[in-house]
């Protein structure tokens, strides 16, 4: 494996608000994280980051839906990557 580096888009493919560190927390998470288990408890700190953000609980529920269903295939070829 190579040493990597982390970046952060923010919030991919979303509008970066008040809760935009929120996603940067998110994207540090998914990259130290190993498990499925930890991609799992990133995207639901992402959930609650958001919810407790100016932006609220339905935004913040949208935002988990997405990158829990979406972002799966991402985080499963990251992961195969990093092997």
């Amino acid at each position: 494996m190579t040493p990597q580096t982390f970046e952060s888009d923010g919030c991919s493919y979303w509008p970066d608000g008040t809760y935009s560190h929120c996603c940067v927390d998110h994207d540090w998470l998914w990259f130290i994280g190993v498990t499925f288990w930890d991609k799992v408890s990133a995207d639901w700190n992402l959930l609650l980051c958001v919810a407790q953000s100016s932006a609220g609980w339905a935004w913040g529920l949208l935002m988990f839906v997405g990158v829990s269903t979406f972002g799966l295939p991402i985080w499963i070829r990251k992961r195969r990557a990093d092997k």
